[in-house]
This record gives structure tokens, sequence and C-alpha cells, in this order.
């Protein structure tokens, strides 16, 4: 299981894909959770490359949702940082939690990325005020010119264990392809 609520995360080595189906079966049998409609179901993220999975879902009646998410670890060392190549036309700023109308267009820059109407400004302003750690100046913004948030990257760093995370990592779908949450992930790091 990967967390609450059915989800899997199927860890397969590369010679044993073969067992694909006969690991969705017993998850089926031995995994699955409630939804909301009170139906059995397990749920898990698939790359888009990865043919072979995505047959054997298809082939067991499993469907796509329009919601996805990646996590991926980089230890660093002595590399060099990229440069930051930031889009023209934006600017770039961290939010400001005490202004409610950031924390607004905050929720319904999350709500337009993840295709969602749950998100709303009190959510991040209890986010913001309770999470240990939040830093504001981590949250940052590609503001375009008509005063929109285009994209936001949050960066949580826990000093006391020197791991920090991505997330979330959006872009508003109207703003997308232009290297905005690429520059300011980089910004982040």
């Amino acid at each position: 299981p990967e967390g609450e609520g059915g989800k899997l995360a199927l860890q397969l080595h590369p010679t044993s894909r073969h067992m694909q189906a006969e690991m969705l079966a017993w998850a089926e049998d031995n995994l699955a959770a409630p939804n909301d409609l009170g139906q059995k179901q397990v749920a898990l993220e698939v790359f888009d490359y990865d043919a072979s999975r995505q047959q054997v879902l298809t082939e067991r009646g499993y469907t796509r949702t329009p919601y996805a998410a990646v996590t991926r670890r980089l230890r660093f060392g002595q590399q060099t940082l990229l440069p930051i190549n930031y889009p023209t036309g934006f600017t770039y700023r961290s939010i400001r939690t005490q202004e409610l109308s950031d924390l607004e267009k905050l929720a319904d820059l999350l709500n337009a990325a993840f295709n969602r109407t749950i998100h709303n400004a009190a959510e991040f302003a209890n986010f913001a005020r309770f999470a240990p750690s939040y830093r504001e100046d981590l949250h940052l913004l590609a503001v375009a010119p008509n005063g929109d948030f285009a994209a936001h990257v949050a960066l949580n760093y826990d000093a006391v264990n020197q791991r920090g995370i991505f997330e979330p990592v959006c872009t508003h779908p109207d703003y997308q392809r232009q290297g905005l949450a690429s520059a300011l992930m980089r910004d982040g790091l």
C-alpha cells in the first residue's frame, strides 16, 4: 500500500514486469478500500511512457483520472545548479500570506492547475500558520501581467533533518509549457 484509501505502489524489477497482473489481482483482493460511493477500489500512478502497465490496467478495467503526481529525489553533492531562465513578461516573488487576495489567487491557481474545486484561501492560511516547515519566502510565484498567479512552487524545508520537498508545483493551464515552474524550482533550490 501507498498510504490510505487503496493507493498502491507497484515496485517491480524490470525483469519481473510479467507479474504486474498477478500483483494487481492480489492488491484488489487485499488492499482495496471504499471510495466515496462505498465501492471497493485501488488506485496507482502510472507514467505516460509505461505502456506495459497501462495495457495491464486497461485489460483489468481501470480508468484514467484527470490528475496525477510524480515524486523525484535529488541528493545534493558537488553538483552545479543550472542557471535560472525566467520567462519574460512575468514578475516573480514570494506569496504574501497576510494578503487575502494572494491566498484567493493561490486557491484559484491550485483549482485550475489540478482540475479541482476544493481549494480556498482559508485552507492555505491554516497551512501557513500551522505547518512547522512552512516558510513564506520559499513559496514562490510567477505572476502574469494581468495579476493572475500563473505558476506556484512551494519548497518546504526541514532544517533539522536537512530535507526539502517541492509540493505543490503547478502552472495554470493558460500558462503551461513556458518554463515557469522550472524557473521557480531552480530559484527555490
